[in-house]
């Protein structure tokens, strides 16, 4: 997890804001299937290897109240 949290980049949020904090509350509660399906997501593969460990997290904050999530993998 510690992992996971030095990758994530905050734009209109901190690591400190309540949202985040929720963010990482609720991933923290991924058993091993979820945390997997995470992983897939968050990097193309569902584990994390020395092949595919340069990522990033990237959680912006949207100011459009009418605006859908958005995610991005770089």
């Amino acid at each position: 997890m510690k992992m996971l949290k030095s990758k994530a980049k905050y734009e209109g949020y901190s690591a400190e804001s309540a949202v985040v904090k929720w963010f990482w509350e609720i991933v923290e509660t991924f058993d091993q299937e979820k945390m997997n399906i995470f992983i897939q997501f968050v990097t193309g593969s569902p584990k994390i290897t020395v092949f595919n460990s340069n990522f990033s997290i990237s959680i912006e904050k949207v100011y459009e109240v009418e605006s859908l999530p958005v995610a991005h993998t770089w």
